[in-house]
């Protein structure tokens, strides 16, 4: 059985940026910067921040399952 992704995108903006995520643990929403903060902290170990054109962006760490990418 394949175990639920921790983070699922919520929103982006007009450009594809995604901006919110949903904790499926928590069921808080969190913005992209309170969550790259998070990630950086080492609170969410599934995942990374890449730095792309200045901005943060939320990474799921490969693992070779195309499912469980974020999206």
């Amino acid at each position: 059985m394949t175990e639920k992704p921790r983070l699922v995108v919520k929103s982006e903006n007009e450009t594809g940026l995604n901006t919110h995520f949903l904790d499926t643990k928590t069921k808080e929403v969190i913005t992209r910067g309170d969550l790259a903060k998070r990630i950086n902290k080492g609170e969410y170990p599934d995942y990374h921040v890449a730095k792309v054109s200045g901005r943060n962006i939320i990474k799921s760490n490969p693992d070779g399952n195309k499912k469980n990418n974020l999206d």
